[in-house]
């Protein structure tokens, strides 16, 4: 429960034993009570009003009555990190952002009964258990908030009900609450429940259209051909539906997923990044003068504005000579065109460089490319970082080469360089920007290693001493681990045409100057950013390294080079103790995940099957480790059991993700037998990774011969 209701339950709770009936009741007797309750706790102001209608019943022989409480009305704000804003009479209101409305509104126009004693005091409801049971089945709740809801209503629903009858307020420092008696037939909006019911079966705190955890399509045709009748022109229920296509791997229900969003007004999603995000990405191909309408509503989300721009519009922008490519580019050009007479000057700002890119694409004049070449000498810092200059800076670059224009080419290249060597040292600007600047500063940095391999290139034929000096620097701003390979990056890689690391290439270079101990080196590097590539290292170190044991290098030197694997110390999924030296002398490979990532749970059957390779014996000396997280221990454990799986599982701390710098979901996380860790990049093929490295580390030589030290020191 969050502190600030917390607060509320204490103060309700601490006041609930006696309290004063008012006045006598008549049997039939209807009273309309308002409660508010208003708590400042954590800098977070929170109101809220219930209006309860009580319809007196009976009263026995000892003078004990009963009585009918009835939620008619409820309504939340809250400020501070997790907003609530909420009114059951208003159906615009009705938006899931958290657990809050799903505690205020599951009780409204249901029946509870109490009883009023003669001496005053006001019994639980005594039916309490069964309504929040029905409100659980017909919601189709998930374990956590199948066990919260519960919890929640027993804390305060009861209390708020002795609070009724009370003549006088209740104050506790920062929190008050007061009851006030409006008249009987005081008009109420109407809360529309069924629709209420709807959105939260479509949404993330039910399994009503799920089977085995999984969204069921038959199940999605089946409730939306029921209630699209009702509700099909509902701003929330339509964008539900997109939830709801949108969480199906079907290719059916991307088609579906699709079509919806293109029906749908722009003006239902204008909140929500994802569907605006999809949406435009398809609009613009078809509606330019759309797409703007929409490009301007993505401008509250400055970091996805720019995502879309450089990583998914430019590519429309590039030329291809299939006919379907090039009608789509002339639409993106009438995008571009139409977002440069824009008069937001940050917009502006992050365009300049890709419209002088499309700009140089489409002439074959020198003296514009010269111009254009001059141009880019005016951009300043947040060009090179929200407008991806240098990116496109090289991209010029190559225009220039083929147009022979060598020397401005030469020169656009220097820049290009000269100012992502600045930006990168430039602590100044860095220093304060938001946590997703660091993905930018990376993406930089390896359009730096793109740009030095072109000067490399550029250099080769004339100067072989000074190109390979370029070359190296290009291996040395190359992601050094799966950290540094950011998502930005895959784009730059794709229109730059360049490769992932130039770590291989310099080895291939210090091979051929007779340098087999340097190029080492530079291999062990790479296999730290790309574990996919120990066989190409283990062959070159048996070629140029004859008679000496690779698997000791393996060991001895090239994984001391990794960073030391956090200790943690976690529950299991069998509620027994997990730490991380339970697994030491073996390789154990770690799977961050969670039930709510879709990614995850498709990747367990596999994880699966290793576990049941493990288990056979096929692979000694290895050990899985699946690590739930932002979710409860019961959750996982529910998950695991449905289905059967095998593999050994524990709960988040929510720190350990922390410890191993988790990014994203799935993460996993290769432990050696020594402590070390490796990040594998998501995607890659773990089974055989974690196979191969076994192989190596636990390889007995026939004679042990003396360790390479390639990086010159002996590890202890």
């Amino acid at each position: 429960m969050p502190k600030c209701h917390t607060l509320i339950a204490a103060l309700i709770l601490s006041h609930a034993i006696s309290v004063s009936a008012q006045t006598k009741f008549r049997k039939n007797e209807t009273r309309l009570y308002q409660l508010t309750t208003t708590s400042n706790a954590l800098d977070v102001n929170r109101f809220i009003e219930k209006i309860y209608r009580v319809t007196i019943g009976d009263t026995d022989k000892k003078g004990n009555t009963s009585a009918m409480c009835m939620l008619q009305s409820v309504r939340e704000k809250a400020s501070g990190k997790y907003p609530v804003n909420y009114f059951s009479g208003d159906i615009a209101t009705y938006k899931l952002n958290g657990a809050a409305i799903l505690d205020g509104m599951a009780l409204l126009y249901l029946p509870m009964n109490i009883t009023i004693y003669a001496n005053d005091s006001i019994s639980d409801p005594q039916n309490l258990d069964v309504l929040t049971s029905k409100i659980i089945k017909d919601w189709a709740l998930e374990t956590e908030n199948s066990q919260r809801l519960p919890q929640n209503l027993r804390n305060t629903v009861p209390a708020e009900l002795r609070l009724l009858f009370r003549s006088s307020p209740l104050k506790q420092e920062g929190a008050e609450q007061k009851v006030t008696l409006l008249p009987a037939d005081a008009p109420i909006p109407k809360a529309d429940t069924a629709l209420f019911s709807a959105l939260v079966r479509m949404g993330w705190p039910s399994n009503y259209l799920k089977v085995n955890g999984e969204q069921d399509s038959a199940r999605v045709v089946d409730f939306l051909a029921l209630n699209d009748p009702k509700y099909s022109s509902d701003p929330l229920y339509s964008v539900a539906k997109l939830d709801v296509y949108q969480r199906s791997r079907k290719p059916s229900m991307f088609g579906l997923y699709s079509a919806a969003l293109q029906k749908i007004p722009s003006a239902y999603i204008a909140d929500n990044m994802a569907h605006l995000f999809n949406k435009l990405g398809d609009t613009f191909r078809h509606n330019p003068d759309s797409a703007m309408v929409l490009i301007r509503m993505l401008m509250s989300n400055p970091n996805l504005l720019e995502s879309w721009m450089n990583n998914f519009f430019a590519q429309s922008l590039q030329k291809d000579p299939a006919d379907a490519m090039q009608n789509e580019r002339k639409s993106a050009v009438k995008v571009l065109q139409l977002m440069m007479q824009d008069k937001d000057l940050d917009l502006l700002l992050k365009l300049r460089p890709m419209y002088l890119w499309n700009t140089a694409m489409e002439t074959t004049d020198t003296a514009i490319l010269k111009n254009i070449a001059a141009q880019f000498n005016q951009v300043n810092v947040d060009e090179i970082v929200l407008g991806k200059a240098a990116r496109y800076e090289l991209l010029v670059y190559e225009l220039l080469e083929k147009a022979n224009l060598h020397k401005e080419a030469n020169a656009l290249l220097d820049k290009a360089i000269v100012d992502l060597k600045m930006n990168q040292a430039d602590t100044a600007y860095w220093n304060g920007k938001p946590k997703y600047f660091k993905d930018k500063k990376l993406a930089n940095k390896y359009i730096l290693s793109h740009a030095y391999y072109l000067r490399y290139k550029q250099t080769l034929l004339t100067d072989k001493k000074a190109a390979l000096g370029y070359l190296s620097q290009a291996a040395a701003n190359a992601p050094k681990n799966n950290e540094e390979k950011v998502y930005e990056s895959y784009y730059d890689r794709s229109a730059l045409e360049g490769e992932e690391s130039y770590q291989s290439v310099f080895a291939r270079e210090l091979n051929a100057m007779g340098k087999p101990e340097e190029a080492m080196k530079v291999l062990s590097k790479q296999l730290s950013a790309q574990p996919e590539t120990l066989e190409t290292v283990k062959t070159y170190f048996t070629e140029h390294f004859p008679g000496k044991s690779f698997a000791a290098y393996f060991r001895e030197v090239l994984m001391e080079e990794w960073e030391t694997a956090p200790n943690f110390v976690l529950t299991g999924l069998k509620n027994e103790q997990i730490r991380l030296s339970d697994y030491k002398g073996k390789w154990l490979l770690i799977d961050f995940w969670g039930t709510w990532c879709v990614p995850c749970r498709e990747d367990f059957p596999a994880m699966n099957q290793l576990a049941a390779e493990i288990n056979a014996g096929t692979h000694p000396n290895t050990a899985l480790l699946a690590i739930s997280c932002a979710e409860s221990l019961k959750v996982a454990q529910e998950f695991m059991t449905q289905h059967q799986y095998i593999v050994p599982g524990a709960h988040s701390d929510g720190v350990v993700e922390k410890l191993y710098k988790v990014r994203g979901y799935p993460t996993k996380v290769l432990v050696s037998p020594q402590g070390k860790m490796l990040d594998l990049q998501f995607g890659s093929n773990y089974a055989a990774i974690l196979q191969a490295f076994n192989t190596v580390y636990f390889k007995k030589d026939q004679q042990q011969q003396p360790i390479t030290n390639i990086n010159n020191e002996k590890k202890d």
